[in-house]
């Protein structure tokens, strides 16, 4: 299966010229199978991004929730409309000024994205299984610890009130994470003044 994000966007989708049922995504997250092409909406309002432990567990990411997780599956969720996914720390702490649209936003992540489980190994033991996510707003990277709490999971920063990647640059601006070559991580950045 392909999952995507989908939190904001909502829409029906369909397969012309074919039987199948029409999907109704509401703000749920979806999945392709490229080989059967069942296509179905999954529970998640995640917006930029998800990422799956070695377990097969998926986190997201919203703009203001830097990692969350389903506590249910899409057909429990849709039998109660109040159920929510999990969300985690939200502090950062840039180097740069950045330009926010509430004074309230400040220090805290606004566009998060681009989240990561770490599954490589050559950063070290500490590094796996922790979760890495994008604030191109702040110019940093966050890096979290992943535990189980309950049924559900905690994200919890690695260093306190420390970014695992922060840069001086304000055209930096990651917004993608990745497994990069020999267990390496990998950041893309779009590099540019405003995000």
């Amino acid at each position: 299966w392909i999952y995507m994000t989908n939190g904001l966007s909502g829409g029906d989708v369909t397969r012309p010229g074919q039987d199948a049922p029409l999907v109704s995504l509401g703000r749920r997250d979806f999945r392709y199978h490229p080989r059967t092409l069942a296509f179905e909406s999954v529970s998640g309002q995640g917006q930029f991004g998800n990422t799956f432990d070695e377990w097969g567990n998926r986190f997201y990411c919203s703009n203001r929730n830097p990692t969350m997780y389903s506590l249910v599956t899409q057909e429990a969720a849709a039998r109660n409309p109040f159920a929510l996914g999990s969300g985690g720390a939200a502090d950062v702490y840039p180097l740069v000024e950045g330009k926010t649209t509430s004074r309230s936003h400040a220090g805290t992540h606004t566009a998060a994205c681009g989240v990561h489980v770490y599954r490589g190994d050559l950063l070290g033991d500490d590094f796996a299984g922790n979760v890495f996510v994008c604030e191109p707003t702040g110019s940093l990277v966050t890096r979290s610890y992943l535990r189980p709490a309950g049924v559900s999971f905690q994200a919890r920063r690695a260093r306190p009130r420390v970014d695992f990647l922060a840069s001086t640059d304000p055209w930096f601006r990651p917004v993608r994470l990745g497994a990069g070559p020999g267990g390496a991580l990998s950041v893309g950045d779009v590099c540019r003044e405003v995000i």
